[in-house]
């Protein structure tokens, strides 16, 4: 009789044992949420214009654009230590109801309205190292690359370049989160040669841009 309780007690303890290493840590594993936030997006551009007065050097003032987006992303929290995280994931940004922008070039004393310009969406991979606060919040870092897509003088521009950021996540529950962050993207010059028309008569540009963006975002995420 003995020897079947201390049997039954090494079965409890071992039982309870494995159900508690095998009770998820939190914000551990696969992850998926959706947000929605403001973008900022400071476009800019240099270069010349060549049309039937001849051709004619300037800057190209580009208006700041500032959209509503969504912003979807999947993800992976790899446990570091019981207090730290490493995610690493994929965000994708969709600009909401988007306006066009004027673009006119300046040169000397005479500017002129050449185009529109358009930021359509961006995509990110990164890397998210962590902090976890208690039991139910993580703070966390983001480092990546970054890249955007916009409308500028009738081109298409995919801009190329890197983004960091700052967020906080906390735990409704075991499987789901809120969060909120912030992001800035810096992007390298691109370069296009589009025409467009000044005055009715046709102008051929061959122009630099770069650009850079500024995003705040909330949302709620799950862990699977």
């Amino acid at each position: 009789m003995k020897n079947i309780l201390t049997r039954t007690v090494l079965i409890c303890l071992l039982s309870v044992s494995v159900n508690v290493c095998a009770q998820k840590l939190p914000f551990q594993g696969l992850f998926g949420q959706i947000g929605i936030g403001y973008d900022g997006a400071s476009p800019s551009a240099t270069g010349s214009s060549t049309g039937n007065v001849g051709t004619v050097y300037g800057n190209y003032n580009i208006g700041k654009a500032y959209n509503f987006n969504e912003s979807i992303a999947l993800g992976y929290n790899y446990v570091i230590d019981p207090k730290i995280r490493l995610g690493i994931g994929f965000a994708y940004n969709v600009m909401i109801a988007v306006p066009q922008q004027d673009v006119t070039l300046s040169t000397g004393n005479t500017t002129a309205v050449v185009g529109g310009y358009v930021k359509k969406n961006s995509y990110d991979f990164f890397l998210a190292p962590g902090y976890l606060v208690r039991d139910d919040g993580l703070a966390y870092a983001k480092f990546g690359l970054s890249s955007a897509r916009a409308t500028l003088l009738g081109d298409t521009i995919n801009f190329k370049g890197y983004t960091f950021g700052a967020g906080y996540k906390y735990a409704l529950d075991p499987n789901m989160y809120v969060f909120g962050e912030v992001n800035y993207s810096i992007y390298g010059d691109q370069t296009s040669s589009p025409t467009t028309y000044i005055n009715g008569a046709t102008a051929n540009h061959n122009l630099t841009y770069t650009s850079n963006s500024k995003m705040a975002l909330i949302g709620y995420g799950f862990s699977f």
